[in-house]
């Protein structure tokens, strides 16, 4: 049995970022697909979504950020509102919530339905 060692090949650095911005870039365009299903049975307006990456020394992420119209429905969403006071709308002087409803969201899901 004869032992040869394995030549090592040079590491192509430009070559291994042209793949690591491919992924992020694949990443981004799934992670944007199930944020749009999820909004796809909003009423009203319904926040675009642009992905943004960074390529850094330090940092490698991607971002799915909403825009437009409906961005500040998603921000109310995902991180709550400011308390606020709840006025009743009728005359009664008495709040009146609707019940029997179904989230259409799951816990730790994107999607909904």
């Amino acid at each position: 049995m004869k032992i040869v060692p394995v030549k090592a090949s040079p590491f192509r650095i430009k070559g291994f970022k042209t793949r690591l911005r491919k992924t992020l870039r694949e990443e981004g365009k799934i992670d944007k697909r199930m944020m749009q299903q999820t909004t796809a049975t909003w009423k009203g307006s319904k926040p675009r979504f642009r992905v943004v990456e960074k390529v850094s020394p330090q940092e490698l992420s991607v971002e799915v950020l909403p825009s437009g119209a409906g961005a500040k429905k998603w921000w109310w969403l995902e991180e709550g509102t400011k308390a606020h006071i709840i006025r009743p709308r009728n005359r009664s002087g008495m709040l009146h919530f609707r019940t029997g409803g179904r989230a259409k969201t799951k816990v730790g899901k994107l999607k909904s339905g």
